[in-house]
């Protein structure tokens, strides 16, 4: 079964709470290998990301060079997977391309899904030295954000047979990146410097619209900086911040927020023992109206947060 997509390196003190679920993984459509399913929430989650750390502007408190692209690589995966992977991917031991952000640097330059780096401003990337411990994607992502923003890098890439390279200019954007886990679970969370959501979410979107508020509202704790209360009533007060921060971000970023509103009352009716999600969140039904009631920002990208409420 696959390992912790590309999250390890950022989420690890959330490592230990995760299940995982073998090659019958729920977000996969019927006669959809999980492989493909997981790199088609991979495409999503990186349109997604592109806009909404567009939309943040300086409201980040740092920022690293974007291309717009998403990898992924062999390692990431278990043993037993990986001719399944393989065959339905086509991947081999170099990091491949699964997500091209529409409107990007990387889409610009004709970089597609499934395209293999080979190397980056003529360097390869296969050692752990400064990421020991992690996959080669991982690598690969670090090398990319590490690049100088505002200046032509050139990526040589393999596609069928032969190797090209291209010239691509990344901008600097918002440094919060979106990773899809293979965690069996409605939930997406933040570390504090990044997001992740399950593919089994990402799934359950009905649009990316409804997406782009979802991960709006973790991007909305990351900007906030947030930490953990055990305060139930400042909590509710942080998240119905959060929602409202990721409504600004979504509109800002041209998503549909007011169709997606109703994504949070579909979330709630999930939750088995939603009574006590309750005390830590607004409804389901207030979140949906909150986010319907939101005006749309009148200057994008942002340039503040919304108070907590008294």
């Amino acid at each position: 079964m696959p390992k912790f997509l590309n999250v390890l390196i950022c989420f690890s003190n959330v490592a230990l709470l995760v299940i995982f679920f073998g090659p019958s993984a729920l977000w996969a459509s019927p006669g959809e290998s999980w492989p493909v399913a997981l790199h088609n929430a991979m495409q999503r989650t990186a349109d997604v990301e592109w806009r909404l750390r567009q939309a943040a502007g300086n409201m980040c408190s740092g920022t690293d060079a974007a291309t717009g692209l998403v990898m992924d690589s062999l390692d990431a995966y278990g043993a037993g997977d990986r001719s399944m992977v393989v065959e339905t991917l086509g991947m081999s031991d170099l990091a491949q391309v699964a997500g091209v952000a529409k409107g990007s640097p990387a889409a610009r330059a004709g970089i597609v899904p499934g395209d293999a780096l080979i190397a980056i401003q003529g360097r390869n990337i296969g050692s752990e030295d400064n990421y020991p411990g992690t996959t080669l994607a991982v690598r690969v992502q670090a090398a990319l954000a590490a690049l100088p923003a505002g200046q032509p890098v050139s990526i040589t890439l393999r596609r069928g047979a032969a190797p090209i390279t291209v010239s691509l200019t990344p901008a600097r954007l918002c440094a919060a990146h979106i990773f899809v886990t293979t965690e069996n679970r409605l939930n997406a969370y933040t570390d504090g410097s990044n997001i992740a959501i399950p593919a089994r979410m990402v799934d359950f979107t009905r649009s990316d619209d409804e997406l782009a508020v979802l991960a709006g509202h973790e991007l909305g704790h990351i900007i906030a900086r947030d930490e953990q209360t055990s305060n139930i009533a400042k909590r509710r007060r942080i998240e119905d911040r959060a929602d409202a921060t990721g409504s600004d971000l979504a509109s800002c970023a041209s998503y549909d927020t007011r169709s997606a509103a109703a994504f949070w009352r579909r979330l709630e009716k999930t939750q088995p023992l939603r009574f006590l999600a309750i005390r830590m969140q607004s409804t389901g039904k207030v979140r949906a109206q909150n986010v319907r009631d939101r005006p749309i920002p009148t200057q994008c990208p942002i340039t503040g947060i919304p108070a907590l409420r008294k």
